[in-house]
């Protein structure tokens, strides 16, 4: 019962095979006959592969959907903590009503200004609001975690008030670590007003760029400030330290964790103690504080300080002991190679000080640094190619005719790539080495039978369509299951597909187009280095002499 079936398959395969064979013959008879015709014609597709490559996007890698979106915002500093709750409650509930796909919301109000965050560099202060989103599996909704993300930006944009917002596809506690956004510009320079003037200058330009999100300025808003300056003469008068001064300042403020907890259960609470907000708040109670002096009597610390109301920013930067603020911004719906480029003209364009420096960071330096280690991993790996197969042919020429086949799987990358709308990555680059030793294979079967019927006695012309026709069937069919064996990777719509599927997009568009004209021109190649170039006297001779 399976035999007859196994005859028609075979028949019908036998029937495609012959087909192609017959067109493949006509086709090679023909590049044969207009060499000229085939290297200008692969000349001019090596040119438009060169201009269809700069229009396609670059980005360091693809943003995988997690279904996790994190929202981070802030307001003016000194907001207080129930007006950053309001507003986080306020995005919990939109996230909530609107995004049907949410498995799971849940907000933080205000980060802890000491300890951990802190010393983490995270971003602290009543002023910040944080808001997770988790959402259900990709198979289970219609739109991306990046479409929702950009949904829920369009919306916080209305709410009056916020000074920095990022929304980003990732876990809230990864997005706190992430650290700068894709599109990071950092500002050098010793006088800040002049840093900070340039910086506004580069968020508003970055504003008028497309695609670009969530622009934000490192230097963040000067906020009031309490400073307590010991009065040392006075202080050492009355027996006071002053490093006793500045500890019982931060106690009474930022308070201490007493060495016991309360519990409730099973769970256990630290207790910090310190004074009630309006006290902290109060220039005349503060002043009351009692400070300890050597002798043990109660000095106040109105009599050993002064107290003076400035205004001083929240942090300051520095980077090589330079003084820095940094342009942050996200990147939605173009490329970062594309969105860094339009960056890099207006930033080109603009008048800063001379004693104002600007470059660029963040993911954008580190793309530049990792495609330029690509490509010079291609060029090695092209090298090695040739040098394996020199020592395998005992000839330069050879190995020489099957490089021109490495050239024309760029051409199939960059078709795919027009095609599928993806953006050049690392994966990418990744597949691209990868076609530079898997390429190779057709061409080194096409010359090696070549070489084969050459020494039976055939004629150049015949031994190429001997070769040609014979090798076609291998060729197709070596280049097909390489092709559907990458579709799976390339069609997934499972977790994290995205971060892999322009390597699979790109082998298969190399193998596929690398085939279809290696089997033209690297004949034709042949023809012309085995007529004008081995002939020569000088290869000849060198020819004789390798023989044993």
């Amino acid at each position: 019962g399976r035999e007859p079936g196994k005859l028609r398959i075979h028949q019908v395969t036998e029937r495609f095979f012959s087909a192609m064979e017959d067109i493949y013959s006509s086709m090679l008879v023909w590049g044969l006959e207009n060499r000229k015709k085939v290297i200008a014609s692969a000349l001019l597709l090596l040119f438009l592969t060169f201009l269809g490559f700069r229009t396609i996007g670059t980005e360091l890698t693809p943003d995988p959907d997690t279904g996790d979106i994190s929202i981070t915002f802030s307001l003016p500093e000194g907001t207080r903590l129930e007006v950053t709750d309001e507003l986080v409650r306020e995005v919990v509930s939109y996230c909530q009503e609107t995004i049907p796909e949410a498995q799971l919301v849940f907000g933080i109000d205000g980060m802890e200004e000491e300890g951990f965050s802190v010393a983490v560099g995270l971003q602290a202060g009543t002023n910040i609001g944080t808001v997770g989103v988790k959402l259900v599996d990709k198979n289970e909704r219609d739109r991306s975690a990046f479409e929702i993300a950009n949904d829920i930006r369009n919306w916080i944009r209305t709410k009056p008030g916020i000074e920095d917002m990022t929304v980003l596809v990732s876990s809230p506690i990864k997005a706190m670590f992430m650290g700068s956004k894709p599109l990071d510009i950092e500002i050098y320079g010793d006088d800040l007003k002049q840093v900070t003037g340039v910086a506004e200058m580069i968020a508003s330009g970055l504003a008028e760029i497309p695609g670009t999100a969530d622009i934000s300025v490192s230097r963040r808003q000067d906020r009031p400030e309490l400073w307590v300056e010991p009065d040392r003469e006075k202080a050492a008068h009355l027996g006071v330290n002053t490093a006793a001064v500045s500890r019982t300042a931060r106690i009474y403020f930022a308070g201490y964790e007493t060495s016991e907890s309360f519990w409730e259960g099973e769970d256990d609470f630290p207790i910090r103690v310190r004074l009630r907000e309006e006290q902290r708040n109060s220039r005349e109670i503060f002043g009351r504080l009692i400070v300890p002096s050597a002798s043990g009597a109660p000095v106040r610390l109105s009599s050993v300080a002064m107290m003076k109301d400035e205004v001083g920013p929240p942090q300051i930067e520095r980077k090589n002991r330079q003084r820095y603020v940094t342009v942050g911004a996200n990147v939605h719906g173009r490329s970062l190679g594309e969105v860094t480029a339009d960056a890099r003209r207006m930033v080109d364009a603009m008048e800063t000080p001379e004693s104002v420096r600007v470059s660029f960071g963040g993911q954008v330096r580190e793309q530049q640094e990792a495609f330029q280690q690509m490509g010079l991993l291609v060029l090695l790996g092209v090298m090695l190619v040739y040098m394996v197969m020199a020592g395998q042919y005992e000839a330069y020429l050879d190995p020489f005719v099957i490089l021109f086949s490495i050239p024309f799987a760029l051409t199939g990358v960059v078709f795919a790539f027009l095609v599928t709308g993806l953006y050049i990555s690392m994966q990418a680059l990744l597949g691209i080495i990868m076609l530079v030793g898997i390429v190779v294979n057709i061409a080194i079967v096409l010359v090696d039978y070549i070489n084969l019927v050459r020494a039976r006695g055939a004629r150049l012309r015949d031994a190429i369509a001997e070769a040609g026709r014979r090798r076609l069937r291998p060729a197709f069919m070596t280049t097909l299951t390489a092709f559907f064996g990458m579709l799976p990777m390339a069609v997934s719509r499972g977790q994290g597909a995205e971060i892999w599927r322009p390597l699979a997009v790109s082998v298969m568009g190399g193998l596929l187009v690398s085939m279809l004209v290696s089997m033209l021109l690297v004949p034709v190649v042949y023809s012309i280095v085995e007529e004008n170039i081995r002939k020569k006297p000088r290869f000849v001779e060198a020819r004789e002499a390798a023989r044993p």
